[in-house]
């Protein structure tokens, strides 16, 4: 039985002592066809590095990252364009 590919969005700015939190609350679901696409909205913090890590640890995660602040719309509607699964989830940091 195929199961449907679930595109789980969320955009980040400025998250470090959270992010670890929030993507594993994600990634340790039971369902687990997923693709997870984050955006890291120009943050200033160490948050692109905890993001890169991560991705690294799992191939689920795709990385994106926006030069400058643009904001959760923007930046939520780029990924929209972009994800690839029979449905959307917005997750939110």
């Amino acid at each position: 039985m195929k199961t449907n590919l679930i595109s789980v969005i969320m955009s980040i700015y400025n998250n470090e002592f959270t992010l670890q939190k929030c993507v594993d609350s994600i990634l340790n679901q039971t369902y687990s066809n997923i693709e997870f696409l984050i955006t890291d909205d120009g943050s200033t913090d160490n948050s692109y590095e905890i993001l890169k890590d991560l991705k690294n640890q799992d191939e689920r995660i795709k990385l994106y990252k926006n030069q400058k602040n643009i904001g959760l719309t923007k930046s939520l509607n780029k990924m929209i364009k972009i994800s690839s699964g029979d449905f959307i989830d917005f997750q939110l940091g």
